[in-house]
């Protein structure tokens, strides 16, 4: 039975809503813990971060499969930063689901655009910051993650996409029917909307498919990781089916 490793992100899960776990074992689990597995070669498909992506790409010829994926590109409302009003500081904050992909990026855009760098709580109760699905009060001022991501990186936010092992000719053959497969019926994109005040209307677009856009996106995604310091390394953009030559057997070809 394959084994098939999925980020616990639940925005993810178009991508696998039609995955037969009689069929395969679908294991859902933490990002530390995909990086794990990954690292022991203990997978057959995985659906990542670029966070994880960043984290094992040395440890393998690990490919991006050119498939289904989940680019978000401004506001989308699918991630809300809640900042409550009124405090003399603003030190911590409180995820409601922990995916450190997610968490990474709150911390970016709060970092990059208000200069605000809060401390994971796990208490709702002393949290000064709130990342939910949702707006949770009115007396919470709002952020869109996506929206702010966009705004301050401007490119948009590939939350997740999955790879094979290079070296696995069986699972390569198979990735791109098998996460088709997985994702059953999945439109290319979807538009989102919502009329913030009567003068403005927020909008934006989910795109649930590879496109040669995605390189750069990631490529940028990748630099960004690597400049704040969550990578040790700016990870190439490796995608399945495609040829690379290494630095060593670059020098070789240049003696």
């Amino acid at each position: 039975m394959k084994k098939i490793l999925i980020s616990n992100n639940k925005l993810l899960q178009p991508l696998y809503s039609n995955l037969d776990e009689t069929v395969y074992e679908k294991k859902v689990m933490s990002e530390l813990k995909c990086i794990d597995e990954i690292k022991k070669n203990n997978f057959d498909l995985a659906l990542i971060s670029p966070l994880v992506y960043t984290s094992v790409i040395t440890k393998g010829d690990f490919r991006i499969v050119p498939t289904n994926m989940l680019i978000m590109e401004d506001y989308t409302n699918s991630l809300v930063i809640n900042i409550k009003q009124n405090k003399e500081s603003l030190e911590k904050i409180y995820f409601e689901e922990i995916n450190e992909f997610m968490i990474v990026a709150a911390k970016l855009v709060l970092s990059e655009r208000f200069n605000i760098t809060p401390v994971l709580t796990n208490k709702l109760d002393e949290a000064d910051i709130i990342v939910s699905n949702k707006k949770i009060s009115d007396t919470c001022f709002d952020i869109d993650l996506t929206e702010d991501w966009y705004d301050t990186f401007e490119i948009p936010m590939v939350a997740g996409f999955w790879i094979v092992n290079n070296e696995n000719e069986e699972n390569v053959a198979n990735a791109v029917k098998l996460t088709k497969e997985f994702a059953g019926l999945l439109h290319d994109h979807e538009h989102i909307s919502d009329d913030y005040d009567d003068c403005y209307i927020r909008t934006g677009k989910k795109f649930w498919c590879w496109s040669e856009d995605v390189r750069q996106y990631l490529e940028k995604i990748f630099d960004i990781l690597y400049y704040h310091g969550y990578s040790e390394h700016i990870a190439d953009v490796k995608i399945l089916h495609e040829t690379y030559t290494s630095f060593n057997e670059e020098n070789n070809e240049n003696n």
